[in-house]
């Protein structure tokens, strides 16, 4: 883990432990239950986002001056970044960008997983891929930005691409998950 990834733990895990005594002390001062599954789930969301964003936007290290970076063609500069690879990089360079494509597919997979069990408005598969998408591209458009002070990232249509399919693997998921969950203990019940 990188220093600026340490820093967004080391200054991200105190807010949220600052975060949920506040919380303690509204729900003691109420005479309500402080913990339950939806909690947790919140809990796990905010390590959840701080993760992302220690994975998507840091390290940030300013190498100077560089021009940002946008591919906006899909899978083409992929294909054609292929095609101009050196023989013996080809099987370094295929397992990269699976690595990378399975990497883009499973980033906002827990995202719509959490959120519909959290909140009820992304119950639906239209809001959460619709956030997903949101939050891909929010990610994208700040690294290109972030080229501008010095960052080596750039903006790629094909991680919005995936990302965005993560996100509505991760709600059929969801929904696959609810569903079973619901039947067995109807099944139970019974």
């Amino acid at each position: 883990m990188s220093f600026d990834r340490i820093t967004a733990f080391v200054i991200g895990v105190p807010i949220l432990i600052v975060t949920e005594i506040l919380r303690y002390k509204k729900c003691k001062k109420r005479n309500r239950k402080f913990f339950n599954i939806r909690e947790f789930l919140i809990i796990l969301l905010s390590i959840y986002i701080i993760t992302v964003i220690s994975v998507t936007l840091l390290p940030f290290r300013s190498w100077g001056a560089h021009s940002p970076e946008a591919n906006l063609i899909p899978v083409f500069n992929t294909l054609k970044d292929m095609s101009n690879i050196p023989q013996n990089m080809k099987v370094f360079m295929i397992k990269f960008w699976l690595v990378n494509i399975l990497v883009n597919l499973l980033l906002l997979t827990p995202l719509a997983i959490i959120v519909p069990l959290v909140f009820k408005r992304f119950r639906s598969s239209k809001a959460t891929v619709l956030l997903g998408f949101i939050v891909t591209l929010s990610i994208e458009v700040l690294q290109y930005l972030s080229a501008f002070i010095g960052s080596a990232r750039s903006f790629d249509i094909d991680d919005i691409i995936l990302n965005t399919l993560g996100a509505a693997i991760g709600f059929y998921f969801y929904r696959f998950i609810t569903k079973r969950f619901i039947q067995s203990k109807e099944e139970q019940v019974v």
